[in-house]
This record gives structure tokens, sequence and C-alpha cells, in this order.
């Protein structure tokens, strides 16, 4: 934790996941320099700990550090199986430990400053934005802030539903998986009395994937669930 609080910077990074970890490359990226960044979070992100699947377009920044990409997309119901092909888009995965990696260069570059403490609220006077912990004590003041942290909907919808993952790496000792293709839906999932769910698998090679559940649904599932 920095020593002396508030810490006066050009840009603030409220949460070091993997938007702010983004942010910091794409700062690398363009050789940035003179810039006062702090990134206010707790927990120092590091190593393999989640994995983002994410549209978009082939031949962007990000190329060098996907696990994989698909242009097409199966799409499978109990009535048979369907390919999708997605040009111009892609579906990729981007795994976090080398975007970790990247950000944590940039970070050393750049001169950072890591605030370790939990942000709470966040002020704007209309020149200076200031991050306060949840106790109200003033951490960074910042001309711009990047706020990551998720927030709950301004207003209720009519239907709420949750969103559950669970995923499996999984290797075979033959090839098993066409690297060409994802499976975005698999609906021959045993479905729930209320809601839906599905199965994914996003193949790396021919014999790697990562298989995962998804169920919507009203109620919050524990791991029986």
């Amino acid at each position: 934790m920095h020593a002396s609080f508030p810490v006066d910077v050009d840009l603030a990074l409220v949460g070091g996941g993997g938007a702010a970890s983004l942010v910091l490359a794409a700062l690398d990226r363009h050789d940035v320099t003179g810039l006062r960044v702090a990134v206010v979070d707790p927990v120092h992100k590091r190593g393999q700990d989640r994995t983002w699947a994410f549209w978009g377009l082939p031949g962007d920044d990000l190329d060098p550090l996907l696990s994989a990409s698909w242009s097409q997309v199966d799409v499978v119901t109990p009535a048979g199986r369907r390919v999708l092909p997605l040009d111009p888009l892609r579906y990729a995965m981007l795994r976090s430990a080398p975007v970790y990696d990247r950000a944590a260069e940039a970070e050393r570059r750049l001169d950072a400053v890591r605030v370790g403490a939990p942000a709470g609220e966040l002020h704007d006077d209309g020149e200076r934005v200031t991050v306060r912990d949840p106790d109200g004590r003033d951490l960074v003041r910042a001309g711009w802030v990047l706020d990551s942290r998720p927030r709950r909907p301004s207003r209720p919808g009519r239907t709420s539903w949750l969103q559950h993952f669970r995923g499996w790496w999984l290797a075979a000792d033959r090839p098993t998986f066409d690297p060409q293709r994802a499976v975005l839906m698999d609906f021959r999932t045993p479905q729930p009395r209320r809601g839906v769910s599905f199965g994914y698998v996003l193949p790396v090679d021919d014999r790697f994937a990562l298989v995962e559940y998804t169920e919507f649904g009203p109620e919050l599932l524990d791991d029986a669930g």
C-alpha cells in the first residue's frame, strides 16, 4: 500500500482484473509515457485464475495472447446440429495468465502505484475524481477513473434470472475435438424446471478443450444443484 494518501495521479484503475489489465497493456503497447497511474485493488491478480471468451474481429492487438479462436461454431439441439459461419467475426478464448503478465510489465514501465485497499464510493467534483475506501477515507485523486467493478442494474427487470457456470479442462489421449469449431450451445443437457441450460465445448486443439455447463434460472444454485 502506498505510504501517503491520497495518491494524486492522472488515471486511476479501480479494480485490477481483466479490464484494468487490458488498459495497462494498451498503454504499454502505445508507448505512453509521463502518465501517472494508480491501480486500486486489495488483490494483485497473477497467474491463471480465469478464462474469457468473446466475439471480435480477427487481427486485433489481442491476437498474440489468444489461446484459440474459431470462425465457425456449432449449435446443437436434440433435433440436430447446425454449423454457423461467423465471418467476418470470430469467437476467441483469452486466458488470464498472459494478460496479467503483460499488465505487470506495463505497471513496471509506467511506475504505476498499487493501492492495496478496497475501493468504496467515487466522488467527482467536476475537475478531479476522488476514490475513497469503504470507510470514506480518500485513497486516490485522479483526472480520469476507470471503475470496472460490476454494478447492480439501475432498475429491476421484469424477469430476473441468474447465470451459473461450471467448466472443466479435458485432455483426451487421442484426437477427440475439432479445433476449427467451437460448440457454443448444446441444448441436449437436462433442462431445469424453470430456466434453460446448455453446454459449451471450446477446443484448443484436437485433444484439449474447455467444456462448460451453463444454466439460467431464477434461484441461486449451490454445488449440489
